[in-house]
């Protein structure tokens, strides 16, 4: 079980931990069940006064492991213990501790860069003593990790900090390599062994990560992919709730009123502005409906088709606008300076009206281009699905 030093460590008691320390310094190596020490806790709490209190009592302390061969800077840095992991540091000036390897091989750089911790990454390559081309046990350096990850803005600038400071792929590292290793101190005639490490097979560019790494990898693409489905998920509600507002109104309120003063039933040209609306409130209605219903949207392609949908809203929505300005116009002009286009369209036979109708239709052809490329996109990548599935097959 914890002792009282574990208690009163864990807990940030400063004074009960400085009265059983000067009791009984030994008292800060006793492990608990789980195999830590008081300075353990400390670290994954991030409690620096008691963190110095305990190393200051005995050094030595802060090179205890745990049953994977974890330091306390190790669950420092898991627990992204920035100030806490700078004070040990500084304090225990041993360089082989902050190079020390857990049961995988991987050093307190390995775990930064593969949590995307930049501070401590930024840190870490400070300080002199801190070899950044250290491999685990897979043969992979920081650098390896950092090049696995999915690429964002994170990822770029830990590739940027450990390349300046000096950093290489495992693969690389162990080509351009001139030293020499020490394998064992004697022979059979006390001569030193020393073997190449240059003429040591480079580990295969098809490496496995570790699981604990390549777990995390994982989990990552899928928290950016649910990230971006949500995302989208909640663009698109919105978008199609005010859409189907504004069609709604438009409905109930056409433009121009439903007469004019001189007669004539503007309803009569109306018949491309009320198509258009109801096309884009019912279309709007589908995606919201599609939304909510609990059909699995986790999937690219069903996204894509709601993203078509709205395209279709926002297309039919662009021309209700267009058929509210020809209507608007012809309601506040003199009826000598209108003509009869179609049989029930009108429009101004030279005015502002055409150039928004010129540019609605440029609009409408980019819009349309978008979509055609758009559609292609989605078509190649099922006709390569088709052709990979037939493949397998085939050579099945």
């Amino acid at each position: 079980g914890r002792t009282p030093l574990h208690l009163a460590s864990a807990n940030g008691y400063a004074e009960i931990v400085r009265e059983l320390l000067q009791s009984d310094p030994l008292a800060c190596l006793v492990h608990d069940e789980d195999g830590r020490t008081p300075l353990h806790l400390d670290m994954m709490k991030g409690l620096i006064n008691i963190m110095i209190e305990l190393v200051k009592a005995r050094p030595e302390v802060a090179e205890y492991k745990l049953s994977h061969d974890e330091t306390a800077l190790h669950l420092g840095v898991r627990h992204n213990r920035l100030e806490t992991l700078k004070v040990l540091v500084e304090m225990v000036t041993d360089g082989d501790l902050v190079n020390a390897q857990d049961d995988e091989g991987n050093t307190i750089l390995h775990l930064a860069a593969a949590n995307k911790q930049i501070e401590i990454v930024k840190y870490l390559l400070q300080r002199s003593e801190v070899d950044v081309n250290t491999v685990n046990i897979n043969g992979f350096s920081a650098l390896d990790i950092v090049e696995h990850f999915p690429k964002d803005f994170n990822v770029i600038e830990l590739r940027e900090l450990l390349v300046h400071a000096g950093a290489l792929r495992a693969v690389r590292f162990y080509a351009s390599t001139t030293h020499r290793a020490v394998v064992d101190n004697t022979n059979e005639k006390n001569s030193t062994i020393e073997v190449d490490i240059a003429s040591v097979a480079p580990p295969s560019g098809k490496a496995i990560l570790p699981p604990s790494f390549s777990g995390e990898i994982r989990k990552q693409k899928e928290d950016k992919h649910e990230e971006w489905i949500k995302e989208k998920r909640d663009s698109l509600m919105i978008a199609a709730t005010v859409i189907a507002v504004m069609a709604y109104q438009a409905g109930l309120n056409p433009p121009g009123n439903v007469n004019i003063d001189n007669g004539r039933k503007l309803s009569r040209g109306l018949p491309i502005f009320w198509i258009s609306n109801t096309v884009s409130f019912l279309a709007s209605l589908s995606t919201i409906f599609l939304l909510m219903s609990g059909l699995p949207l986790g999937k690219k392609v069903l996204m894509w088709i709601l993203t078509a949908i709205m395209w279709v809203t926002i297309t039919f929505m662009a021309l209700t606008y267009l058929e509210s300005m020809m209507v608007i116009s012809y309601a506040t002009m003199e009826p000598e300076n209108v003509m009869l286009i179609r049989e029930h369209s009108y429009f101004e036979r030279i005015g502002s009206i055409e150039v928004i109708e010129c540019f609605m239709y440029v609009w409408l052809g980019i819009v349309a281009i978008v979509f055609l490329v758009h559609t292609i996109r989605i078509l190649m990548i099922i006709l390569q699905k088709c052709i990979h599935l037939v493949g397998q097959r085939i050579t099945a």
